[in-house]
């Protein structure tokens, strides 16, 4: 079996003081030296929300940096939102939702990653937007105009840099309802659209709990991607794209949240060695990111906050060795 490319989701990392992200990439040592990759937001709205061309890229600049001269990382870029208000965009700035609208949004969209990656010359992954299936990331999901997109801003990428892997945005296992559409439906819709071609792995966010990964499930998003009757996996080979990859671009589960909802922190790491030698037998899964590093408050009844390998406290959960032990 294959260790695949092994990273860290890390959604506060660019936020962190220089110092302490320089802290940061050392804790990650602590994992093993499997792990080659970090994955970071690159918000549209906060380097390009002043107006069209104009850039405020420090923060980035200061990040992008401490990854390369302090670690012996790859960084992969979430291109995302949300969008400035400027810009052609389709949602609610309001409630976060906006994506880019029409042609118009999406070449204005596409320009501020090609800007991207000419600044980042040192940087060969790019994701491009996060879960717009549903409803949170993009305020009325839909597969052709995510892949107008995606075709968009791949043809901007690998413009200004030869280099450029594109990375389709990772899918959230939605159920389809309130306006959501399937991780399957989805895809097919990206492939009806065009999508071929224009990505260079396929994102997925197979989150599972509370489940465990082996435990199938139709709902499932790691039964989704190979093991349900139509899965991702189907829906790639039909449209005979059987050599693109998959990329786990998150995988984990929350702790200490009410029970039934999210897992114990023995559950979280079994799920994380059940998932990572699930990803090293399976040839077309070829990335796997663990989401997140760390807790923001730990013991809170939120979901979003109670993720990461390790506690708000500074202190490992389970699944910290678990991770450790699985990518060895």
């Amino acid at each position: 079996m294959t260790v695949p490319t092994i990273g860290i989701s890390d959604p506060t990392f660019v936020s962190l003081s220089s110092a302490a992200q320089v802290s940061r990439l050392a804790a990650y040592s602590g994992l093993g030296a499997n792990v080659g990759y970090i994955r970071i937001d690159a918000s549209w709205d906060q380097y390009e929300g002043a107006g069209s061309g104009t850039y405020h890229w420090n923060l980035l600049d200061i990040a992008i940096n401490n990854i390369a001269t302090q670690s012996t990382l790859q960084t992969l870029l979430i291109m995302n939102g949300q969008c400035p208000s400027w810009s052609s965009y389709g949602g609610s700035r309001t409630t976060g939702d906006t994506y880019p609208s029409g042609s118009t949004g999406q070449s204005q969209f596409a320009a501020y990653c090609a800007t991207a990656a000419n600044r980042y010359k040192n940087v060969s992954f790019f994701e491009i937007w996060n879960e717009p299936n549903g409803t949170q990331f993009w305020g009325s999901p839909s597969a052709a105009n995510y892949t107008a997109t995606l075709k968009a801003a791949a043809n901007a990428i690998r413009a200004s840099n030869s280099k450029a892997a594109i990375i389709s945005a990772g899918l959230s296992p939605e159920d389809g309802t309130g306006g959501s559409i399937t991780p399957v439906n989805f895809l097919s819709g990206m492939y009806t659209a065009g999508a071929k071609g224009y990505m260079d792995a396929v994102g997925m966010h197979p989150y599972c709990y509370p489940n465990l990964p082996n435990a199938y499930a139709l709902w499932s998003g790691w039964s989704q991607m190979n093991a349900t009757p139509t899965s991702l996996r189907s829906v790639m080979l039909n449209a005979g794209d059987s050599a693109t990859p998959l990329w786990v671009t998150e995988f984990g589960g929350p702790t200490a949240t009410p029970v039934g909802v999210g897992y114990t922190t023995t559950q979280q790491a079994t799920a994380f060695t059940q998932a990572i030698a699930d990803a090293k037998a399976a040839s077309y899964i070829t990335g796997f990111f663990v989401y997140e590093w760390i807790d923001a408050r730990s013991g809170d009844s939120n979901t979003e906050d109670n993720f990461g390998l390790v506690l708000s406290s500074g202190d490992n959960k389970p699944a910290f060795t678990a991770v450790k032990n699985a990518i060895a």
